[in-house]
């Protein structure tokens, strides 16, 4: 992926949708560190880890739930790619990566 596509975090949808984000730490004069990349989606207030819509579970006991969280909070985001599907009938369709239509 061409780094001229990540865009600033604060851009990316915040009403549950799927992005590719990743943190680039920036250290002075030394070279950047990209950490990710990870499938999240904003839930809650937070990023979240998500796949195919649904959120990733953590840790689950008889005391509660806890979803999976990026490891670091993301700084850059892409949207997913788009896929072309075909059916074994031959006819295709183009949808997210994230499975939606």
């Amino acid at each position: 992926m061409n780094r001229t596509n990540w865009k600033l975090i604060k851009t990316a949808p915040k009403d549950g949708t799927e992005i590719i984000g990743v943190h680039i730490s920036e250290w002075g004069d030394r070279q950047k560190t990209l950490y990710g990349p990870w499938t999240v989606a904003f839930r809650s207030g937070r990023w979240q880890s998500s796949w195919d819509g649904v959120q990733v579970i953590d840790y689950m006991s008889d005391f509660g739930t806890d979803y999976k969280t990026p490891d670091l909070e993301p700084t850059h985001w892409i949207p997913l790619p788009e896929v072309v599907n075909t059916d074994p009938e031959g006819s295709s369709r183009t949808e997210t990566a994230g499975g939606g239509a």
